[in-house]
């Protein structure tokens, strides 16, 4: 996992609409807090491959939440 998320990086997660686990295209990147460890909290938005549902529209995916590498979706 890439410390910093950059826009058309994949991932694979759930996807709340569908239920279904996929890589999807990372459409959205925004840079929130720096954490305790150094690191920094970013909030990510991905569009699902399978039925095109827009992740973290309405619920965030938190990504390198609280130590590197960490996906909190």
């Amino acid at each position: 996992m890439k410390p910093i998320p950059e826009r058309g990086d994949e991932l694979i997660l759930t996807c709340r609409d569908c239920s279904k686990p996929n890589s999807m295209k990372i459409k959205s990147v925004k840079k929130n807090a720096q954490n305790e460890d150094g690191s920094w909290c970013y909030t990510v938005k991905a569009v699902c491959n399978i039925c095109g549902f827009m992740n973290g529209e309405y619920r965030p995916i938190w990504y390198n939440f609280y130590k590197i590498g960490v996906i909190d979706f």
